[in-house]
């Protein structure tokens, strides 16, 4: 259903504990705005040993199993600083509706996990943890909550890195680790053409699941152009079995930022929180590759790449906000991991690793198989593979049924009910 294997990443662990007010945070040359201190208590884990990791991640480091931020001194502080926050009204500080909007962004994305779980083992003392800080959070969201106007308004990143030509524009044999942004991802006549699952279906349902405050689109881009494309959509609507894929496929898979306005709408943000490409160099001989017991044979028949969200140069007009991931960068696995949170349950280096690996740790077959939108999908009757009839679509017709969806999950119904239960007092 997915196309790509989603993760944490940043460039380099944190800091010492020694030099951590060094770094005041994205919000403020301030290390005491009350934004960056909010911030730094939701982002940055400590391991055992001291170390520091998360501040500049994309995601907060949370897990379904994690305690952290529901119990002991980090529960007590979050609390206390959306408690200041709220009651200095300190969203008013922000001149910057972009700086608003990205802290909006964060503390949902701790509201929804944070959100009371069904399925897992009930704790009385957690979940009156849970209450207590999805209430706060909410209060504290509606406060930054932009309008409509506001939130079309905000900086559209990836035509930033475009015009500024902060990348390479396409693939370079000669220099296959040089990341490269298509400046036309978003162009209904370019050679990429955005594909979904004809009807209600969302094209990447499990990243959703995990990140569900964004919209993810994927598109595909075969040798021979938008024509040539669209040709093996057909081929492949036509035919259950395996295709193969033209030396110098590419794939993309865009994440892009849902927000809710101040009225408890949910709008599609113009900002690009990730964009992950990956292209194939070769095209493996059969389908024994599909699940290759070598550690680096995918290595050797597809390049990937990815581009994340940088707040501070979101925030700057000189930057575009979006910087590349490189070879030595590592990360946490938050996509697909059982829940366990490696700083409670095992040591954070186990779990620590380049993050342009992840990728291909499910999209190793040289087949479409790994692409896994394009996975035969079993009928829940008759238990029989189907075909997905992946067919061409457009980014705002994907978007519309990501919010549908998000509207009829709990965890917005809640922060919904939380807004309007904060209104009526």
């Amino acid at each position: 259903m997915c196309v790509w294997h989603a993760s944490a990443s940043h460039r380099n662990a944190h800091p010492s504990p020694e030099t951590q007010a060094d770094q005041a945070g994205p919000f403020s040359p301030d290390p005491q705005d009350i934004s960056n201190r909010l911030y730094r208590q939701i982002h940055v884990r400590a391991a055992k040993n001291g170390k520091e990791y998360g501040f500049d991640e994309l995601d907060p480091l949370l897990w379904s199993q994690t305690k952290f931020l529901l119990s002991g001194p980090s529960h007590t502080q979050v609390v206390r600083l959306l408690d200041e926050f709220a009651r200095t009204s300190a969203e008013q500080q922000f001149r910057d509706p972009v700086k608003k909007a990205i802290l909006a962004r964060e503390l949902w994305a701790i509201i929804d996990w944070a959100a009371p779980l069904t399925g897992h083992e009930y704790s009385e003392e957690l979940d009156q943890s849970r209450r207590e800080l999805t209430s706060k959070l909410a209060t504290v969201i509606h406060q930054l909550a932009l309008t409509q106007t506001e939130i079309a308004a905000l900086p559209d990143n990836y035509q930033r890195a475009i015009q500024h030509k902060e990348f390479l524009t396409k693939y370079d044999s000669a220099h296959p680790d040089r990341p490269f942004l298509p400046p036309d991802l978003f162009n209904p006549r370019s050679p990429w053409v955005c594909i979904g699952i004809n009807g209600e279906a969302r094209i990447a349902p499990i990243h959703e699941n995990t990140f569900s405050r964004s919209a993810f689109f994927v598109f595909i881009h075969l040798p021979g152009g938008r024509r040539a494309a669209l040709v093996y959509l057909k081929q492949l609507a036509e035919s259950i079995a395996p295709q193969k894929l033209p030396i110098g496929a590419e794939f993309a898979l865009v994440r892009q930022l849902i927000l809710p306005d101040d009225h408890g709408n949910l709008v599609l943000a113009p900002v690009i929180e990730s964009v992950q490409i990956r292209h194939y160099r070769e095209v493996g001989p059969d389908e024994s590759a599909a699940h290759p017991h070598e550690s680096d044979f995918e290595a050797r028949f597809q390049s990937v790449y990815e581009f994340k969200l940088d707040r501070a140069q979101l925030f700057s007009s000189e930057h575009s906000g979006l910087r590349s991931v490189n070879s030595a960068d590592q990360g946490f696995i938050l996509f697909m991991s059982h829940g366990f949170d490696p700083f409670e349950d095992l040591e954070p280096v186990e779990k620590y690793k380049p993050v342009l690996s992840f990728c291909r740790m499910c999209h190793s077959s040289p087949l479409i198989h790994s692409v896994l939108s394009f996975t035969l999908r079993s009928n829940p009757v008759t238990n029989q593979a189907g075909n997905p009839h992946i067919a061409e679509t457009t980014p705002v017709a994907e978007a519309a049924k990501v919010i549908s969806w998000k509207q009829s999950q709990d965890n917005w119904k809640l922060l919904l009910q939380l807004w309007n239960a904060g209104s009526a007092r």
